[in-house]
């Protein structure tokens, strides 16, 4: 009877010792899809920024090194370190996190920058507009003064009578 229970109990812990190795596993399996996720929001978000003209360059190392830990995760998994691939793709998705706010930070920050640079080019543009006018428009009434008084002033010559 003892033998009996022994042999029970062996064959429940091996039998729950395989369901956790399972659960553990498939929880290992959706974190590396989810981390895969994240790393391919975050890139998106790092193009976006540099598309608006923000430096990314910061950006894209942390992300590299969050793609190199995203591998080591799945090297961890296919070798059977549920546990070791489950916390690598938790520090990936933690990484992807940071990357994707700090790029979309970026991005707004660029766009209002170039918004602030159009604006002042076209203030700079019609102010210098303007002036150029104002400055020929000046110049011709002093012509303009210049050649009426000219007419006034000229008398014609009259020379004798020839017929």
């Amino acid at each position: 009877m003892i033998i009996a229970f022994l042999a029970f109990s062996v064959v429940v812990s091996l039998v729950s010792d395989t369901h956790q190795v399972k659960a553990e596993a498939n929880q290992a399996s959706s974190q590396l899809m989810e981390a895969n996720g994240a790393v391919k929001k975050a890139f998106v978000a790092v193009l976006e920024a540099e598309q608006a003209g923000a430096n990314v360059t910061g950006l894209l190392v942390r992300l590299n090194d969050g793609t190199s830990l995203l591998a080591e995760a799945e090297v961890a998994y296919r070798i059977g370190d549920a546990s070791g691939a489950i916390d690598k793709a938790g520090a990936v998705l933690a990484i992807a996190s940071e990357v994707e706010t700090e790029a979309v930070s970026a991005s707004y920050a660029g766009l209002t920058n170039r918004n602030n640079a159009f604006w002042s080019v076209a203030a700079v543009s019609g102010v210098a507009g303007f002036s150029f006018v104002l400055f020929m428009v000046l110049i011709w009434r002093w012509f303009k003064q210049n050649y009426i008084k000219k007419l006034r002033d000229s008398r014609p010559e009259v020379k004798g009578n020839e017929v």
